[in-house]
């Protein structure tokens, strides 16, 4: 038990030293989270280019922090996954601007449950500081998740953009409320 102890002790210091990036990273997905919920005001198509566009810079910047924090290996994974499906989704929209709206719902539908119950189970199992954040924006995710895919044939982009938006917003949320406790303990 003891070695357990050491060890997170270890991380936690790894990560006390690292808070700035954690907070940026979150203030970052929060712009983002606010740009695509501009999205739902612009065409159809150009509403899928921005939409896409957030998703690979958000992937591109929680792939990166995970490489910042890799001592601190806990939780690496966490940003890691996230980051690559994001990036996957945004790739794949990129590839195809004009697909149909219900299927970029669908891509959507899978990145939100799986990115989801992800950083919700990681956040149950991690328990670090603010975890409960990490927790409620995965249930969040797979709430959005569900309702595209509930919603998929009449998913508009606006609805979609706005989940894309709600999405990045509390992961923003999350990994902001991570670097400030990590910056006053």
């Amino acid at each position: 038990m003891k070695r357990i102890d050491d060890q997170i002790s270890i991380s936690l210091q790894t990560m006390h030293k690292e808070w700035g990036s954690y907070l940026a990273l979150g203030i970052i997905l929060f712009v983002m989270g606010c740009y695509a919920l501009h999205a739902s005001t612009v065409s159809s198509s150009a509403a899928v280019v921005v939409i896409a566009t957030v998703l690979i810079i958000a992937g591109l910047l929680q792939v990166i922090s995970a490489f910042m924090v890799l001592d601190a290996a806990r939780h690496v994974f966490l940003a890691l996954f996230v980051g690559m499906l994001d990036i996957l989704v945004g790739i794949t929209l990129l590839e195809h601007p004009t697909v149909e709206s219900s299927a970029v719902a669908m891509q959507l539908t899978m990145l939100f449950m799986f990115g989801g119950v992800y950083r919700f189970v990681v956040a149950g199992l991690l328990q670090f500081p603010q975890y409960g954040w990490f927790a409620f924006s995965g249930v969040l995710s797979t709430i959005l998740g569900v309702l595209l895919s509930v919603h998929q044939s009449t998913s508009s982009q606006g609805f979609t953009a706005l989940a894309v938006g709600l999405n990045f917003i509390f992961a923003g949320i999350a990994w902001s409320a991570l670097g400030w406790r990590l910056k006053s303990s």
